[in-house]
């Protein structure tokens, strides 16, 4: 599993309880991930924004380029995990080849490869309205995340959060929401609560959008629901090329792996 991967599956964790139920230790401190994309090495002043403000950085290529600094930006991010946004046809050998990369975003025209990389981890890119019996396929698959595409849904409707728990309980994988437009504090606690773990935000023409998620993902409530049995939320930073409750949802078994437990 990815670092990145792990860190979403690790949000909706509880500590154990300790001793006959009189004492336990406290979950840690509860935050969506932020996950930010660039088109392009980021400069200085931009990538100490992003450091400060996100949990992951993702370059995105497109079809007019055959190679991604990935390994350049991995050696700028520090301990920052590093992802890629992949385009159709992207040859995987020459884009990731010890590039240190921790996962890869591509949709479903992406290259099949992709979840075959070892030590890389897959997350599959969706937009709104796909339907669950392939939600629940893309799931099967063994794919670490799903990456939901919102620029046609107004993030401020009930619409909006009913899709993300319908995505998140069909393919039964942690949902990224791809941001576009900015959210208040309260959204992004209903949007935890409807099951989204991460933020992911293109930060290529600035980074207002990012600062302004930072600042409502650190001052949401992410109270664990019984009936959802989710408790925490994380975002993250996307960047780009130039050129281009008891335990975690198992939602209904649907999780190849068994889900992430969350105990009480």
């Amino acid at each position: 599993m990815s670092r990145t991967a792990d860190r979403l599956h690790a949000l909706r964790k509880m500590s154990s309880p300790i001793g006959f139920g009189m004492s336990g230790s406290s979950a840690g401190v509860r935050r969506m991930l932020i996950l930010v994309g660039v088109r392009k090495i980021p400069t200085k002043k931009m990538l100490s924004t992003i450091c400060g403000s996100a949990d992951s950085v993702v370059m995105i290529g497109n079809s007019g380029s055959s190679e991604l600094p990935l390994r350049k930006m991995v050696g700028l991010a520090g301990d920052m995990a590093v992802g890629a946004r992949l385009w159709k046809d992207a040859p995987l050998t020459g884009v990731l080849s010890d590039s240190g990369c921790d996962f890869v975003i591509c949709d479903t025209d992406g290259p099949a490869g992709a979840l075959a990389l070892k030590g890389v981890g897959c997350f599959v890119e969706v937009t709104i309205g796909v339907e669950s019996n392939r939600l629940r396929a893309i799931g099967d698959l063994g794919v670490e995340a799903i990456v939901l595409s919102t620029d046609s849904l107004d993030m401020r409707t009930l619409t909006a959060v009913i899709e993300c728990r319908r995505v998140r309980t069909a393919s039964g994988r942690p949902v990224v929401l791809r941001l576009e437009q900015p959210v208040s504090s309260d959204e992004v606690a209903v949007l935890w609560r409807a099951g989204v773990s991460a933020l992911f935000i293109d930060a290529s023409d600035g980074m207002d959008l990012l600062m302004s998620a930072r600042a409502a993902a650190d001052s949401a409530s992410y109270e664990s629901l019984q009936s959802l049995r989710d408790t925490s939320a994380s975002i993250g930073v996307h960047v780009a090329n130039a050129s281009g409750s008891e335990m975690e949802e198992e939602e209904d078994g649907d999780e190849e792996d068994g889900g992430d437990e969350e105990e009480e």
